[in-house]
């Protein structure tokens, strides 16, 4: 099923706007995103593709987005998160293109990967609204910044298994995150004051993590009655185990 925002458009020539990140070695090869835009455009529509890097911004790749009838991301999660998140609220039906390390969007919405399927689904332009998180915080000089999420916001062991990954992924694949986790067999255990609902917890754990989708890599469902519609975030912290020590017999 398409996602995201509302306006459909009539039966006739359509315009199609396809922000790419090419990631070398993991995802769909170059011919599969081909043969999907083959699949999609019928005569008199144009595929407008734009590759993302080598100074091209995922805004600038949408920042004329109003113009098109449909939006195709196609890249990984860091991607497809950065593309949506500036074109947050523009109203233009939106597809994912799968072709990165993890794919979790594309993967919680439970669209069939293939090409010509996808190109089905865009063209038949069934959507549903999902939801998108914000962050703020202050940098070192007391800035406020920001950043949308559509996944999962993690701090702490989160983070530093993300950011431990990141130089390997394009190369070994999710197998990186694992290497990176068990890099870290000690991690930090952090004090998370958590608002919610009208209530305040304290608590300590080695990470907290804000979901909008339920299930992360290797199919593992963290957040079980997590949905990306019902205008909510779910949040975990991962509290530390106790150690037990052992005689041997």
């Amino acid at each position: 099923m398409l996602y995201n925002y509302t306006r459909l458009v009539t039966e006739r020539e359509r315009k199609y706007a396809l922000p790419y990140h090419p990631q070398p070695g993991i995802g769909p090869s170059s011919d599969e995103i081909y043969a999907f835009t083959h699949a999609l455009a019928q005569g008199g529509d144009e595929v407008v593709m734009r590759f993302i890097g080598d100074g091209m911004e995922p805004e600038d790749a949408v920042a004329d987005v109003r113009e098109f009838d449909r939006v195709v991301v196609s890249g990984g999660d860091g991607t497809v998160s950065n593309v949506l998140d500036q074109m947050r609220g523009c109203g233009v039906p939106t597809l994912v293109f799968p072709s990165g390390t993890a794919c979790l969007f594309f993967n919680n919405i439970g669209n069939a990967p293939e090409a010509a399927a996808l190109a089905k689904a865009c063209r038949d332009g069934r959507t549903v609204k999902v939801d998108m998180g914000e962050l703020f915080w202050l940098d070192e000089n007391g800035n406020e910044k920001r950043h949308g999420f559509i996944i999962i916001a993690g701090s702490g062991f989160d983070a530093e298994i993300m950011m431990k990954a990141a130089p390997t992924k394009n190369d070994i694949g999710e197998i990186a995150y694992f290497l990176s986790a068990l890099a870290t067999p000690n991690p930090t255990v952090a004090h998370f004051t958590i608002e919610h609902d009208g209530i305040v917890e304290e608590l300590d754990g080695i990470c907290c993590m804000a979901g909008n989708t339920s299930v992360i890599q290797n199919d593992i469902n963290l957040f079980p009655n997590c949905r990306m519609d019902d205008g909510m975030v779910d949040i975990v912290v991962i509290e530390p185990c106790a150690r037990c020590s052992c005689s041997p017999r």
